[in-house]
């Protein structure tokens, strides 16, 4: 419905709060990772006020953390704000809603609020800045929910599930692999041709396993999370500075892997040069993560050669090994190998898979060949 112009009447504004503007600068920032850059789902593009605290919600993943702005609440456009209080370099700002009344060719009156952002009116230079502050849709529900009883996660919960992530797929045929499983004593995930299972050093207390998707386990793992709780539809997790990460749980039941993880056959030691390999192996590196980035690994007689091919070039780097088997070709992520390396000891060839060993770490890979 199209609105008529020149009919707009503003109302008195509410009483406006003065803010810092670091400190919403940075509920901002630890709020963003929450929020969806393709906006399938209604208001995952905003910054949602609710009950002093500030959230973004695509879906999968609800991030959220204190934030004070007095009574307001509702959701607005979280670029924008972001950008507003990144460009607006005052130490104070005024924070306050007004609300417009907008009467469409239909005769009918619409009343719209404005999120209202300004310095110090005192101040030679002033800047004012108003967004559309629409209502909360209640996208959140479950989420804004008090919650009371958080426990403790193990202290290599976050390492644990970062390695896993190397080994989800992407492909919606299997959807049940495209998450990572959580259980009381390990993580662990699979892409049909790969599986990784981590142990903790102590016990998660859960009564049934979890179910998380690969996406918003990437995104929990930038937070340095401490604790976590489960209510019905969402996994928890929280961080000292009182950041809330909500996971979405899924339902399904994960395949048993106990019999891939039994590898039978010769275990050997890695080379000794494997380090220095693995650190030149970076020199064509894609991004910090690398999760898709794979290394091809041959292992012949006399020989370990490891390469690596991306769009920005190709390294191949090999070294003298103490091998008399048949000739072998695997693919493995060359970031998860560089970053698992100091916890691996050995490894396990077997018919069809190898099976590298380290500290509360396990890792199968299906071979290629085998000559």
């Amino acid at each position: 419905m199209a609105l008529a112009l020149g009919k707009t009447k503003q109302s008195k504004g509410d009483g406006a709060m003065k803010v810092k503007r670091k400190d919403v600068l940075q509920a901002l920032l630890r709020a963003w990772p929450g929020v969806d850059s393709t906006e399938i789902f209604e208001q995952s593009q905003s910054y949602v006020f609710n009950k002093n605290r500030i959230y973004t919600y695509n879906d999968e993943i609800a991030v959220s953390h204190p934030l004070d702005f007095g009574e307001i609440e509702g959701a607005t456009n979280a670029p924008q704000l972001l950008r507003t209080f990144q460009r607006c370099e005052y130490p104070e700002l005024d924070i306050s809603v007004r609300s417009k009344k907008i009467e469409n060719e239909g005769g009918e009156t619409q009343e719209k609020r404005e999120l209202i952002i300004s310095s110090d009116p005192d101040k030679p230079k002033r800047t004012k800045v108003g967004l559309p502050l629409e209502e909360d849709l209640g996208m959140l529900e479950g989420i804004t929910a008090e919650i009371e009883d958080w426990f403790p996660l193990p202290p290599d919960f976050r390492t644990s599930l970062q390695f896993c992530l190397f080994c989800v797929t992407y492909d919606l045929t299997r959807p049940i692999l495209t998450c990572v499983h959580i259980t009381d004593l390990f993580i662990e995930t699979c892409d049909n041709f790969r599986l990784i299972r981590c142990k903790y050093e102590k016990k998660l207390e859960i009564e049934k396993p979890l179910l998380i998707s690969a996406n918003a386990a990437k995104r929990l793992v930038g937070f340095d999370i401490i604790e976590f709780t489960t209510t019905k539809k969402w996994t928890h997790f929280r961080t000292e500075d009182d950041t809330i990460i909500s996971c979405r749980s899924l339902k399904g039941k994960y395949p048993n892997m106990e019999k891939f993880l039994n590898v039978e056959g010769k275990e050997i030691t890695f080379p000794e040069t494997m380090g220095e390999m693995l650190y030149r192996l970076d020199l064509i590196g894609k991004d910090a993560l690398g999760y898709d980035e794979e290394a091809l690994v041959v292992i012949e007689k006399g020989k370990f050669k490891l390469r690596v091919k991306t769009d920005r070039g190709w390294v191949i780097d090999h070294s003298d090994f103490d091998y008399k088997g048949p000739k072998l070709r695997l693919t493995i992520n060359h970031r998860l190998l560089a970053e698992a390396f100091s916890l691996l000891h050995s490894m396990i060839i077997g018919e069809k898979s190898l099976k590298l060993i380290g500290e509360n770490f396990e890792h199968v890979v299906m071979l290629i060949s085998k000559e």
